[in-house]
């Protein structure tokens, strides 16, 4: 699968609702539902540039039952806490439980 093809998969899965639910609120004034979502939204991107964008989107694409391989060497999965912790992220983005557990190999 070609990166630029599961990297979309994941953005447009993902973030790309969690923008649209931020728009959403702001337009219609719910300053309160726009200030939960923000901090969601940062965290997630924040991780995926703490961690690596091809290793993110690697362990996301497996938690969504679309494995695309491990990463190109010389860079390591994503450890399986981090997974986890994804895994997390992309559940409460989504607002519903993902597929049961897939997890890259551990470093």
């Amino acid at each position: 699968m070609p990166t630029s093809f599961a990297l979309g998969r994941v953005h447009r899965g993902s973030s790309a609702e969690a923008r649209r639910r931020l728009h959403t609120a702001v337009s219609r004034g719910q300053h309160d539902r726009a200030d939960a979502l923000l901090p969601q939204l940062l965290t997630f991107l924040r991780f995926i540039i703490r961690h690596g964008l091809p290793r993110t989107v690697k362990a996301g694409l497996a938690i969504q039952d679309r494995p695309a391989g491990p990463p190109r060497p010389p860079l390591p999965p994503l450890p399986q806490d981090d997974t986890r912790q994804l895994r997390t992220m992309l559940t409460r983005l989504l607002a519903g439980p993902l597929s049961p557990a897939v997890t890259p190999s551990a470093t």
